[in-house]
Formats: structure tokens, sequence, C-alpha cells
């Protein structure tokens, strides 16, 4: 099987589905998951398919995630 021998694609396809099932609320904005997702996957892949732990745990990574995925945090407290 494709996917087992590629392990982001496999993350990947597991994520898509549940991000259907998750209230639009939770997922997001297009803008805030382009800007976070290569971070949700490096430091918070643990935690996917659940939005609220990927959040908790982006948050928690402030210091260490892509400046383009922390400007999407400051834009969340204006």
């Amino acid at each position: 099987m494709k996917l087992l021998r590629h392990p982001a694609l496999f993350a990947l396809a597991l994520l898509v589905p549940a991000l259907g099932s998750a209230p639009a609320g939770a997922q997001g904005t297009p803008q805030q998951r382009a800007a976070c997702e290569k971070d949700a996957f490096k430091f918070c892949g643990k935690d996917i398919p659940d939005a609220d732990k990927i959040e908790a745990c982006l948050r928690a990574k402030l210091a260490e995630i892509s400046p383009a995925c922390r400007a999407q945090f400051d834009e969340s407290k204006k």
C-alpha cells in the first residue's frame, strides 16, 4: 500500500476525514490551516485529528512554530 510507504500521506489520509466531521469553527479558516498545517504535523502529530488538542499544542509551542502560523494566533487575539 503506497500510503504506508509515505507516513505523511498516511497521516493526511487520517486527518482529512476527521476534519470533515469536526465542527466548522474547530477547523479554522483556510488561511489558518494553510499557515499551520506543517507545524501541526511536525509538533502535534500525536494530537491529530483532535482540533482542540492541536490548537492547544500549537499554542504551547508558539516559540517553535513558524512565523506564519504564530501570526494566526496573534490574529485570533484581536
